[in-house]
């Protein structure tokens, strides 16, 4: 008879009763008796977790941020800091969720997240304009920060081009924050293109390539990026003047 089966623990070696693992038993007690182990190696900044979100992390210390340390947040890297850490900073500042501070203050803090989203890259963009969605939801701690919306259309209205992709973001952030009448009066106000074609895509063979189309889908414009946000809304128009024109389809 092996030594497994005499003692009863045949495919249980390095189990003590109760199923605890001899390696787990032993780690346990390393970080009970030796507890400089646990600690050996730090955690990475970016994954450090606030006392309190939104509170920064300064000279070693947890604080309450101020608009230069909100901003510095939301400028860091992924590398640097976690992208949720990157904006609860600036929307404690813009929700007064720490303290209380006047509209001028409040006000160019949210010039300078304007100036984030004309001026940084696409990501920086989206979280400045996360944060002031953030800071104008009802609700949940601090007090909603009514510029907000302006504060979005400020960007709009700066873009060189007022469509395109980046405008097409801006326009659904306008929409998100509830004023899909600012959308509705630039659809109205552009021009509406004509209705595009949709060039075939195969060839047939034996027989010449399709013709290219004179207005091939989809038109770009003003019209079709305002039209295609209306369309993500309860919004009352006709939908499908805006597909025949601004939607590409495939055969």
């Amino acid at each position: 008879m092996d030594e497994g089966a005499r003692y009863g623990c045949r495919g249980k070696i390095g189990r003590l009763p109760g199923g605890l693992k001899i390696k787990k038993l032993a780690t346990m007690l390393a970080v009970l008796l030796f507890p400089a182990l646990a600690v050996a190696q730090e955690i990475p900044p970016k994954l450090d977790i606030p006392p309190k979100p939104g509170m920064v992390l300064d000279e070693g210390m947890w604080q309450a941020p101020t608009p230069a340390a909100a901003l510095r947040a939301l400028l860091m890297t992924p590398e640097e800091l976690v992208r949720r850490r990157r904006r609860e900073p600036a929307v404690a500042v813009l929700r007064q969720i720490f303290e209380e501070r006047p509209a001028s203050e409040l006000d160019a803090f949210a010039d300078a997240l304007v100036r984030v989203m004309l001026e940084g890259n696409v990501q920086q963009e989206m979280i400045a304009g996360g944060v002031l969605l953030s800071a104008l939801e009802p609700g949940g701690n601090g007090t909603p920060y009514a510029g907000a919306v302006d504060a979005l259309i400020r960007v709009y209205e700066a873009l060189d081009e007022g469509f395109g992709p980046k405008a097409r973001r801006i326009l659904f952030d306008i929409s998100l924050a509830g004023n899909v009448g600012y959308i509705a009066d630039l659809f109205a106000a552009a021009e509406m293109p004509p209705v595009c074609e949709y060039p075939r895509q195969i060839s047939i063979v034996g027989e010449p390539p399709p013709p290219p189309v004179d207005n091939p889908c989809p038109n770009e414009g003003v019209w079709c990026d305002a039209g295609l946000i209306l369309r993500r809304t309860d919004y009352a128009f006709d939908r499908e003047t805006v597909a025949d024109r601004c939607i590409r389809k495939r055969y």
